[in-house]
């Protein structure tokens, strides 16, 4: 476990999975929070009795306790980190997309990395794994939770620009303080 004064993260479980076209992954619930990177392909998940579409790129947060599943249009490949967490820090179950964001490579390309050394470390097993292990997840945790401010749920971030456009629409609108703040790009908007 790693921790500070705010913070105590624990990496519980690592997945690492390559689905065919149609897998389906049956309603489950954990006892701690699961992040699921979809590096690849496109599907359904439900989480909390809310339906999203992913697609490569979206990060799927879980709280603990919560009922989720999931459906894998194309065969996709997908991170899966389950973990304990106490802290600070905000997570709101929901399915986040990064790829509408204007720097959406910087952004993704650190968090991939982040994956892959965990991967790596988890099957090498090498000497104080466990602590880098717990290392890397905080790492991710921390790098998940930055961007988080800049990303929206999605449900979140359309309902927010649609009440927004209805309680302004006799106003002249500046679409890109509205794709600023709900984390997408004003040509998204437009």
């Amino acid at each position: 476990m790693i921790a500070n004064n705010n913070v105590q993260v624990e990496l519980k479980s690592f997945i690492h999975v390559v689905t065919p076209p149609l897998n389906y992954v049956t309603p489950q619930v954990h006892s701690c929070y699961e992040i699921v990177f979809y590096f690849s392909g496109n599907g359904k998940t439900s989480i909390d009795g809310n339906l999203y579409d992913f697609n490569a790129g979206d990060i799927a947060i879980i709280e603990p306790e919560t009922v989720h599943d999931e459906l894998c249009n194309t065969g996709s490949e997908i991170y899966c980190c389950l973990f304990t967490f106490e802290g600070s820090l905000q997570l709101k179950n929901g399915l986040y997309s990064l790829r509408h964001l204007d720097n959406y490579r910087e952004i993704l390309d650190p968090i991939v990395q982040l994956f892959r050394q965990i991967k790596s470390e988890m099957f090498q097993k090498q000497f104080a794994y466990e602590l880098v292990l717990d290392f890397l997840m905080g790492q991710l945790l921390v790098s998940i939770c930055r961007i988080h401010s800049r990303i929206r749920s999605s449900s979140d971030g359309i309902e927010y620009v649609k009440m927004y456009i209805k309680e302004n629409y006799t106003r002249r609108l500046n679409f890109q303080i509205l794709a600023d703040h709900v984390g997408y790009s004003s040509d998204r908007l437009r």
